[in-house]
């Protein structure tokens, strides 16, 4: 079936092309020791127990159970009995894909959901039990097989970034790791003109209850903390770097060098050229 399957190499849907490294049903999971991937893997327990590892957090694995091991994320499963996994391992091609699939698995890096019980009923799941049992005829490949994992890879993908998660758990379950989320779509997109709205909308929660994030788990606001990201990023750029102010000053998200100029002298008390000067 796995290796039917395996003819399977690449994938087109929502606007993402992506390479499909392995699909694989192991029914008694070896334990495997601490490690990473450069790509995205999936997993759902067929049955069987065990545990797994995801950074700092260990969780119990029983069927049903659907999971995601994010890239250059430590990870491990041990302490298997029984344990019948089937997973797929991906990424995305952004040569060749649009804007909202980049966007898409962006997000899918910094998801804070990653695991999902009782996930048997999902419709990627469901989709997922077809492919399986379509590999199992050895048939159809391009004509059935294919059309029907493009679905699925979408389906699945989605399961993860739009999860059926009450709004107070969203918000109040693990602050502290919705605010790094926070803070890391900061750091990945200052070139950009963000505003409060943006990150909230990222992240699946209101402008009000990020706000709240920063003021009740953080020592900024949200201007605060993007404003000194900023200007960190241009001290850094000033120091090391021999792009011209105007280039700093777009890389940094600031809409005018005499903003960027204004903005930087009014905070450290010297001027962005002096600056270099002084550094250099």
């Amino acid at each position: 079936m796995a290796t039917y399957l395996n003819q399977v190499t690449f994938l087109e849907c929502g606007g993402g092309s992506y390479v499909i490294h392995n699909w694989s049903a192991h029914h008694t999971h070896i334990d495997n020791q601490l490690h990473k991937h450069s790509f995205f893997e999936i997993c759902y327990v067929m049955g069987g127990e065990g545990l797994y590892l995801d950074g700092d957090q260990e969780f119990r694995l029983k069927s049903g159970d659907l999971f995601l091991s994010r890239p250059q994320v430590w990870h491990r499963i041990y302490e298997g009995r029984s344990l019948y996994l089937i997973w797929i391992s991906f990424e995305l091609d952004e040569s060749i894909s649009d804007d909202h699939a980049l966007e898409n698995i962006r997000r899918l890096q910094y998801v804070d959901h990653f695991f999902i019980r009782n996930a048997a009923q999902l419709p990627s799941v469901l989709a997922w039990q077809s492919i399986l049992m379509q590999a199992e005829r050895q048939n159809g490949l391009n004509d059935i097989l294919v059309p029907l994992a493009n679905g699925f890879l979408i389906a699945l993908i989605n399961s993860f970034l739009f999860p059926d998660i009450p709004e107070h758990q969203t918000t109040h379950s693990n602050p502290q790791r919705i605010l790094q989320q926070a803070k890391s779509f900061i750091q990945d997109n200052l070139s950009q003109p963000l505003q409060l709205k943006d990150v909230a909308h990222y992240l699946h929660i209101s402008e009000r209850q990020l706000s709240r994030l920063f003021h009740e788990h953080g020592t900024q606001t949200f201007v605060q903390y993007l404003k000194s990201e900023r200007l960190h990023l241009a001290m850094e750029l000033l120091a090391n770097t021999n792009k011209s102010l105007k280039d700093i000053a777009i890389e940094i998200g600031f809409e005018s060098i005499h903003y960027f100029t204004r903005v930087f002298t009014a905070s450290l008390g010297t001027p962005p050229g002096k600056y270099r000067s002084l550094k250099r």
